[in-house]
């Protein structure tokens, strides 16, 4: 319905709060999966304080970003209306199933993914490329592919 409160929210909202935070997320992807990786693998102690201290802040973005899309998506799923949903996600995921995250053309599961899986489970979305696989959707200037983009 054009016009409706879900399009006046979506502009609203998401222009001024998930923009803001998504810009925020796509640029520290990265670098909050390699925090991650290193703070639960043990080489933590490797960090210096201001990195473990941009770690954590960078966790902290990661959860509100997700926090405020799902505020977004939960608006504009009313009544019987389908929700087809788009993510540039920035989510590797396949390794770490569930009901709405399979196993097919999996990927090493990073920080993102398992974010993006309670995302998915809190609100009963099926990624449906890990269910009939999919090709990558996402590659590095390096020639490296991931599948980060989901439907």
């Amino acid at each position: 319905m054009a016009g409706g409160k879900g399009e006046v929210l979506l502009k609203e909202e998401y222009s001024e709060e998930a923009a803001a935070a998504s810009a925020g997320m796509s640029n520290n992807a990265e670098s909050a999966n390699a925090a991650h990786v290193a703070a639960t693998s043990g080489t933590a102690n490797g960090l210096d304080r201001e990195e473990k201290v941009k770690a954590v802040k960078v966790e902290a973005e990661a959860k509100e970003w997700w926090r405020r899309t799902k505020k977004i998506v939960t608006s504009l799923a009313t009544g019987s209306r389908p929700l087809l949903g788009f993510f540039d996600a920035n989510s590797r995921l396949g390794s770490s199933t569930s009901r709405f995250v399979r196993d097919a053309a999996a990927e090493t599961e990073c920080r993102n993914g398992t974010l993006f899986q309670e995302f998915l489970s809190e609100l009963e979305l099926v990624a449906v490329s890990t269910l009939y696989g999919g090709g990558p959707t996402w590659r590095s200037t390096q020639g490296t592919e991931w599948r980060i983009d989901y439907v």
